[in-house]
């Protein structure tokens, strides 16, 4: 009778072909998921049912080796090592040395061989950020710079980058074709001290802001910037 093993340290790199000053850490635990249909009898009880569209999600992460000027970021909604890029999130923080970057995927298990053939993807638009030696860019391009003479600092930063996904099924019910529409950007930063308009400079919308003062230690502030990417039709399967 064939069993499970209990393993220790077996993540594997999934090949996403990102940029060389990415190494892979962990993940590629697989979360699969079907659509359960069902028919009702007379009686109100379940006559008949069926599992469809079968579906795997994963995450992988990675830490920055602290090569180069600027970070390269991956394509939300390119295909690479059998996996749909849906989304990556980079984290920064004043406590660690490097960025840490989590890239969330899916695939389907039945349907067409490669339903995700030349679908759009997006293409990040913040290309600038400065590599620190320790911790939090203060420069984050059009979405937020700290101001030179700015008494408060970055505490962390989360730069998100994702787009809608939409999936049609072929007659049998499995995945037909996949694609991609409206890419955003999201960056997320929390400060040290309550920031104001004279703190920072972005050209993106501002769609929430807060301070949050401390009976036991310095007010912070938080300012969530967002900006929506146009898509290109990528060639590769």
């Amino acid at each position: 009778m064939a069993h499970g093993t209990v393993g220790f340290f077996e993540p594997a790199d999934p090949s996403l072909g990102l940029d060389s000053s990415w190494e892979f850490q962990d993940g590629g635990g697989k979360q699969t998921s079907s659509t359960r249909d069902q028919d009702l009898g007379k009686d109100g009880d379940e006559l008949d049912s069926g599992l469809h569209d079968k579906k795997t999600s994963t995450t992988f992460q990675y830490v920055h080796k602290g090569t180069g000027t600027h970070y390269v970021w991956p394509k939300v909604g390119a295909v690479a090592g059998g996996w749909h890029i849906d989304s990556f999130r980079c984290k920064w923080d004043r406590s660690r040395k490097r960025a840490h970057l989590e890239v969330s995927c899916h695939r389907h298990e039945a349907g067409a061989a490669t339903p995700h053939a030349n679908a759009r993807t997006y293409a990040p638009s913040l290309t600038t950020i400065p590599v620190p030696s320790f911790g939090c860019p203060a420069d984050f391009g059009d979405a937020f710079s700290l101001a030179q003479g700015a008494v408060v600092d970055l505490r962390d930063a989360t730069y998100t980058v994702q787009c809608q996904h939409i999936d049609e099924l072929g007659r049998t019910g499995e995945e037909l074709k996949g694609n991609n529409y409206d890419g955003s950007e999201t960056l997320e930063v929390n400060l040290t001290g309550a920031a104001t308009a004279d703190d920072y400079a972005s050209t993106w919308d501002n769609p929430s802001a807060g301070d949050a003062p401390s009976n036991s230690g310095a007010t912070t502030s938080s300012f969530s910037f967002e900006h929506h990417i146009a898509h290109y039709v990528a060639t590769s399967t």
